[in-house]
């Protein structure tokens, strides 16, 4: 039940910032950064974060997620919208 929580925390915040301007991806540097954090962590395990559930090649590239224990955070960058006229 945990899982389908943190998957449906993850959904809304990916939608919200999207909705708002912001980017929902992470750069390529930022997501392979982010994951090689985790790969020394207590809490990974053949590719899954223990402590929140989440598949870590898949958490590591939304802007919007954060590690559960601090080990990155999340990227609020507004996106670049062309102008008008």
């Amino acid at each position: 039940m945990g899982e389908f929580f943190n998957f449906f925390k993850a959904w809304l915040l990916h939608t919200y910032a999207s909705v708002r301007g912001y980017k929902t991806l992470a750069s390529p540097e930022l997501a392979q950064v982010r994951f090689r954090r985790c790969e020394p962590c207590q809490f990974h395990h053949e590719g899954i974060c223990t402590k929140c559930g989440c598949l870590l090649q898949a958490k590591v590239v939304l802007a919007t997620e954060k590690c559960p224990i601090g080990k990155w955070r999340r990227v609020w960058v507004k996106r670049d919208f062309p102008k008008k006229g």
